[in-house]
């Protein structure tokens, strides 16, 4: 009888066992789904996106209202192309000071924002294929959050790509 008993505790302990652990590979096959869909570029714009960046790696996309975010890696240099309504609108790429052009350093140093200390620089690229260059400035008492220079070192008002 103690025999019958234990043996009846060690297959429930085993069924157990089998049952968590199949609901681990469940779990862990589930959550590799969803992570590989998160990260897929969704097919309206997929087409586009690899002929304007056949080299592009490490995709991921986020939604934010009407326009998606693809954020990718490319020749090891980081980028976020801008797409609304399944059109491209732009793409930054990240950038620093010391890589700008001399037109638009000395175009910066000549601006009203010339004395200011700059925190972030990035390069947009837009459809009519001018590039800009935004500036993130460090404790500035200005309201916009980034400014603007053309390729010539011209400081513009508005972003490039605004409606």
């Amino acid at each position: 009888m103690n025999n019958s008993v234990y043996r009846k505790r060690r297959t429930a302990a085993r069924r157990g066992a089998v049952l968590k652990c199949c609901l681990l590979f469940c779990f862990i096959a589930g959550m590799r789904y969803a992570n590989a869909q998160d990260t897929a570029v969704p097919s309206g714009i997929a087409e586009q996106f690899y002929m304007q960046y056949p080299y592009a790696t490490d995709l991921k996309y986020a939604a934010e209202g009407n326009q998606i975010i693809v954020d990718f890696l490319m020749k090891n240099e980081k980028y976020e192309a801008f797409y609304k309504k399944n059109e491209w609108t732009y793409t930054v790429m990240d950038f620093s000071y010391d890589r700008l052009p001399d037109k638009i350093k000395e175009g910066f140093k000549r601006s009203r924002l010339g004395e200011a200390v700059v925190a972030d620089v990035a390069v947009v690229y837009i459809p009519s294929g001018f590039e800009t260059y935004r500036f993130q400035l460090k404790d500035t008492g200005t309201t916009k959050k980034y400014h603007y220079f053309s390729e010539s070192g011209k400081m513009l008002h508005a972003p490039p790509y605004q409606d």
